[in-house]
């Protein structure tokens, strides 16, 4: 069978024409040769030549010339049918073109069916023209043939390609290959077929032949093999272009591994040069990414086959995978690198692959062709969503297309997509902010399921991969944001769209630019082309972020502006641009609706053709042309301007108000709400650094009644965005109409104009920001002039809330304070919040009784409060009472509740403590590698560090120690510098006791401990104090310093007067104290042994199974016994444990007397 359309034999002809020569014997045709070399080098079947008979004349004919041949006899091969000639160097004029030769010897599984021969096969008719002529066939395979000298030959067999006796020394040509792999030998003989016992019913035993392989002349000639290759490029190139010239694709099954390589090298630099034109990618710019290790990662493993790359819009997701295939096409390894918005109008983005590869076919077809042999074939699929039908629903039919086409494929074949995080915001939260469980029924989840506890390195391998936005560089260490920016200003200069040079090199270094501009430069867009602007110049104090905004994008607009007039239609144009789009509620409008806006099509073409501005795409139906903002961002600073714009053109409050309300929230429903609230938020930022009335009507609309959440949501996301970007108690800078003042006093000031659901709007933003925002919602809530009038339960709610904000930041008593202002009477809406809070704080000082009490008062009531104190009665349990069965199975079923409408995700997280006190260590192991993936996701810095500290204390209990320093670590920069440090306090504790049980690094260990003690000083938190004085007591016990062991201990007794501390620390010191005796032989062995013995069974009964472990070791050192194995150490903690991790932990060394507690140790302390 041929794949080869017979329109394209002519084309396969002409390749030959130079190579393929008629054998003449004494001028009378015979047979077919080719030339397999430049100096002259013809190849033919040998069974028509005489080689004894010196008295014939042989001559090839090739193209018009008739040249003698010198027979090679050296080389030739009579009993293998292979001949082998010289034209003579007399006649020779000119070099002869090789056939495209596969230089390596065909084997069994090569042996293909895609094959055509070329030869003179109607050389005995007398009225046929002599021509050379292409004929198709295919193989029977390799068959080996028992030779008249009794050797066994290796022929191929062969259907309707020896059709002729002039087709005899003919090359069989592999059109998948496109190079040659046999000659024609000629039919097969009788006594062939009869020893092959082939019927007269086979496929027709008249279209049977044998070609002979090429062996003989790659052993003789193997000096020739570097023409042969050159010959076989030369093929490749033309195979290719004999397709393209006729207009059609290459079908699959003629594809080979160079064929799809040089494809996709074609398509990836074509996309790439797209991108370089557009001022997209540019490589001297691109500095690696930490995040391409996650890449890596995924393509290593082979379990999973597709994968998410999300991001914001500018963070760089398409110069990192433009980057990415750009390095790895260097290697072996496929890569096809595909843009959305260039997919075509295919129903599929998945069916656009193989059209723009050139190749006819279905992707599954060419996906199996290509990856024969266990050939690795990456799909880069860049921004999904500037694909014309991008939706979930399309999304989810990629994906699972996806999933069928790479069955079979495990580890081989991989898809990338790159999302921006806003669309999988809309369209699938669920990747960003769900647990992925294997036995989920939702569609996504099914294609993103992992294997719940397994690891790739040291991180678990999860369905998205996100590109985070750039962050400013801390005192302590160098970042992404500052690596960029530098890097940038060594190239000083770039290409603009139009092919000129121009300037990125600010004369301020990255460390003097102000700490508001580094917040502002969050992604290498931004940098781009805030550099760009700043070219030449000092960076000044600027901290609007709107007016960056306006600064970067102007130099864009006048680099081809030929006056201001033009520049000033540009920013009118993309101004109503904005205003059409938030009116059509569309993503993009067709162009020729610009025509019946009265837009400006010259600015508009203008626009298009100099900027980075817009962007084209398609509409429905696919033959319209559509226009958008090429940035989510672009169209937020737009339609802002755009309401400037509008209220600047009302005088009067009220008539602002309408507008706002009617104009901006209507058609705000139906916006991406991320570019609604993004508009918003510059929008206030400009009425506060410009028109304090204009922000007035913006707090009351805000305040007027509505009861969806859509205010609630919108007052949040423009206070968060004052907050982080000015903070409440810093001055605004001022403009020419005001003086600096800060958002704290300009609130207070219009504070009139926030209602009653502006004011209930405003403390519920505050009450449910994060721990990372609590001092500054301080600021607020202690500033009375803004809260004077207040009616009694707006007051009490606020007394409430401030109360939950002096205790995230460890002001008890003015936590306590406030709670007592509320009075003897709380409302209903007030008093669970007050129980929570007042309970918290009872804790806090140890009056754990007490604090139960409050916590059950609201357990009944459908409030999050009242899931929360649920959480703090099982706490209670745990830590106080040490009753980890009980309180596992209260806060197992909180936390599997789901139906619930406040589940309490810290339940789950502090189940996980519970399971791993009990020594059921792979149970917590899953669910806390669910948990910490789902608080990476959602940010939760300090929810993301607690979740990580479980996960390092379950990595000691299992002494597994890089997993458990490396928890650690991550732990400790998620919560640095949080107004709630006793949890950073907490994670010092821990690593202390990593660093001295696991690694014997004593210097480091003292110093977290003391670090620990002096921040839970800090807080007055006694049981903190107490908890970490009995952590450094261990350290002095591991030394042998018991004096210093039981002066700690002391300390923490001391510190536990005002509360009864926990079983777990009578325990505990316990330990301690016979760990100490033990390292420093202070006791005999017998007393030793009674006092393990006796504390194990304590342990026992409290079901606390590492310290029953590590008791079971201490006993057999006491008794004189060594484990024999790693196992039967083991056995000791009921498994679960890491036997390697145990036997090199330095507890194990203490132990067994492999290591010494003297001095040295002690000297540490």
């Amino acid at each position: 069978m041929s794949y080869l359309p017979q329109q394209l034999y002519p084309a396969i002809e002409d390749l030959f024409r130079e190579s393929v020569v008629l054998i003449m014997i004494d001028e009378k045709p015979v047979a077919t040769g080719f030339v397999v070399s430049e100096s002259g080098d013809v190849c033919s079947c040998h069974h028509y030549l005489d080689p004894h008979n010196t008295t014939i004349s042989v001559s090839a004919r090739l193209g018009n010339e008739q040249l003698l041949l010198d027979y090679d006899a050296e080389i030739s091969r009579p009993e293998h049918d292979f001949a082998m000639f010289h034209i003579d160097e007399r006649l020779l004029h000119k070099k002869t073109a090789p056939v495209p030769l596969l230089d390596i010897s065909l084997s069994s599984h090569q042996s293909a069916d895609t094959l055509v021969a070329l030869g003179f096969p109607a050389m005995e008719d007398p009225f046929a023209p002599l021509r050379m002529r292409v004929v198709d066939g295919h193989s029977l395979g390799i068959v080996e043939y028992r030779h008249s000298s009794g050797r066994m030959v290796r022929t191929l067999e062969v259907v309707d390609l020896a059709v002729g006796k002039g087709m005899s020394g003919g090359p069989v040509f592999d059109l998948r290959e496109f190079r040659v792999v046999a000659y024609i030998q000629g039919k097969l003989l009788d006594e062939d077929l009869l020893a092959k016992n082939v019927s007269g019913n086979s496929p027709s035993v008249e279209r049977l032949g044998r070609a002979c392989l090429l062996d003989n002349l790659l052993r003789s000639r193997s000096d020739l093999r570097n023409e042969w290759r050159a010959a076989g490029l030369l093929a490749d190139r033309k195979k290719q272009q004999i397709f393209n010239i006729r207009g059609m694709a290459i079908p699959c099954e003629l594809l080979t591994r160079r064929d799809a390589k040089t494809l996709i090298q074609q398509n990836n630099q074509a996309v790439i040069d797209s991108l370089q034109q557009a001022g997209i990618f540019n490589d001297q710019l691109f500095v690696p990414r930490p995040v391409e290790k996650k890449i890596h990662r995924f393509l290593q493993e082979p379990e999973y086959s597709a994968a998410i790359v999300s991001g914001a819009s500018g963070t760089g997701k398409t110069n990192l995978l433009a980057n990415f295939v750009l390095q790895h096409q260097r290697q072996d390894d496929l890569f096809v690198l595909v843009q959305g918005n260039t997919a075509g109008d295919n129903a599929e983005p998945l069916g656009s692959i193989c059209p723009m590869l050139g190749v006819a076919g279905e992707l599954q077809t060419f996906v199996r062709f290509v990856g024969e042999d266990g050939q690795k074939l990456t799909i880069v699929l860049d921004a999904f969503n500037e694909w014309q039908h991008a939706s979930k629903a399309s999304f989810l039919r990629l994906l699972k297309a996806w999933k069928e086409i790479s069955q079979g494929h495990a580890g081989t074949l991989k898809l990338i997509l790159s999302i921006r995080t806003e669309f999988l915001r809309e369209q699938a939260p669920e990747l960003l902010t769900d647990p992925i469980r294997v036995q989920s029924t939702d569609p996504l989840n099914i294609i993103f399921q992992y294997s719940e506890g397994q690891e790739v390195g040291r991180e678990q391998v999860l369905s998205t991969i996100d590109l985070p936005i750039l962050h400013p560089s801390q005192e302590n260490g160098t970042s992404e944001q500052e690596i960029l920016y530098e890097h940038y200003r060594k190239q000083q200069k770039i290409s603009d769209l139009a092919g000129r040079l121009i300037g990125i090199r600010p004369n301020t270094a990255y460390r003097d630019l102000p700490a508001n501009v580094r917040t502002f430069l969050d992604r290498p867009l931004l940098l781009k082309l805030f550099m760009v602007r700043y070219d030449g110049c000092d960076v000044p104090e600027s901290p609007i972020r709107y007016l960056l905004l306006k600064e970067i994008t102007s130099p864009d607009t006048t680099r081809w502006a030929a006056s201001s007039s033009i520049w000033e239609r540009a920013e009118i144009f993309m101004i109503r641009l904005a205003d059409v789009l938030s009116r059509t509620r569309e993503p993009a409008i067709s162009t020729l609706r610009l025509a019946d806006e009265q837009l400006d099509l010259e600015v508009f073409t203008q626009l298009l053709e100099h900027t980075f501005f817009l962007a084209k795409s398609r509409l429905q139906p696919s033959t319209i042309s559509g226009v958008s903002f090429s940035s989510d961002w672009l169209l937020e600073y737009y339609l802002s301007l755009f309401f400037c714009a509008k209220c600047l053109e009302h005088q009067d409050l009220s008539t602002r108000v309408k507008f706002l309300n009617e104009h901006m929230l209507l058609s705000g429903r139906h916006l991406k709400s991320n570019i609604f609230s993004g508009a918003l938020a510059y929008f206030a930022e400009w009425a506060l650094s410009s028109d304090h009335h204009c922000f007035a009507a913006l707090l009351q609309l805000l305040s007027l009644e509505n009861k969806s959440t859509s205010r609630q949501m919108l007052l949040s996301t423009v206070f968060e965005y004052i907050r982080l970007n000015f903070g409440f108690d810093k001055s605004i800078p001022k403009t020419e109409k005001h003086g600096a003042e800060s958002f704290r006093d300009i609130l207070t000031s219009l504070s009139s104009d926030l209602g009653t659901y502006g004011i209930h709007r405003l403390l519920h933003y505050l009450e449910f920001l994060q721990n990372e925002g609590s001092r500054e919602t301080l600021l607020l809530l202690c500033h009375k002039p803004m809260w004077a009038g207040l009616d009694r339960n707006a007051m009490t709610m606020l007394l409430s809330i401030r109360a939950l904000k002096y205790l995230e930041c460890h002001e008890i008593e003015l936590a306590m304070k406030d709670l007592a202002e509320i009075g003897p009477t709380i409302p209903d809406q007030v008093h669970p919040r007050w129980a929570f809070v007042m309970g918290r704080c009872l804790q806090f000082r140890g009056q754990y009784r007490e604090a139960r009490v409050v916590f059950e008062q609201c357990l009944s009531v459908d409030n999050p409060y009242s899931s929360r104190c649920r959480h703090q009665i099982a706490f209670i349990r745990y830590f106080h009472e040490s009753d980890y069965p009980a309180a596992a199975q209260m806060l197992k079923q909180a936390y599997l509740a789901s139906n619930h409408r406040w589940t309490n995700s810290s339940s789950k997280l502090l189940y996980t403590g519970c399971l791993s006190e009990m020594g059921l260590y792979d149970e917590a192991e899953s669910l806390l590698a669910e948990e910490v993936e789902i608080r990476r996701k959602a940010k939760q810095r300090l929810g993301y560090g607690r979740a990580l500290r479980n996960q390092a204390q379950l990595y000691i209990w299992r002494f597994e120690a890089v997993k458990a320093f490396d928890a650690i670590n991550a732990a400790l920069e998620a919560t640095r510098n949080l107004p709630y440090y006793l949890t950073y306090a907490g994670i010092l504790d821990l690593k202390a006791t990593a660093a001295v049980l696991l690694g014997g690094d004593f210097g480091a260990s003292f110093q977290c401990a003391d670090e620990s003690i002096r921040l839970n000083r800090r807080a007055a938190h006694n049981a903190g104090i107490s908890w970490a004085f009995q952590t450094r007591a261990l350290l002095f016990a591991a030394c042998g310093n018991v004096a210093a062991m039981e002066e700690d201990l002391g300390s923490m007794i001391s510190r536990s007067q005002n509360f009864s501390i926990s079983p777990n620390q009578v325990r505990r010191t316990k330990f301690i104290r016979l760990f100490g005796d033990y390292c420093a032989r202070l006791s005999s062995l017998e007393t030793l042994l009674a006092r393990a013995i006796e504390l194990k069974k304590e342990y026992q009964e409290a079901k606390g199974m590492w310290y029953q472990g590590v008791l079971s070791l201490l006993i057999l050192a006491l008794q004189g016994a060594v484990p024999v194995t790693p196992e039967s150490a083991a056995a000791c903690f009921g498994g679960g444990i890491s036997l390697e991790g145990l036997c090199k932990s330095h507890i194990f060394a203490l132990i067994f007397g492999q290591v010494q507690t003297g001095s040295s140790a002690a000297s540490l302390s």
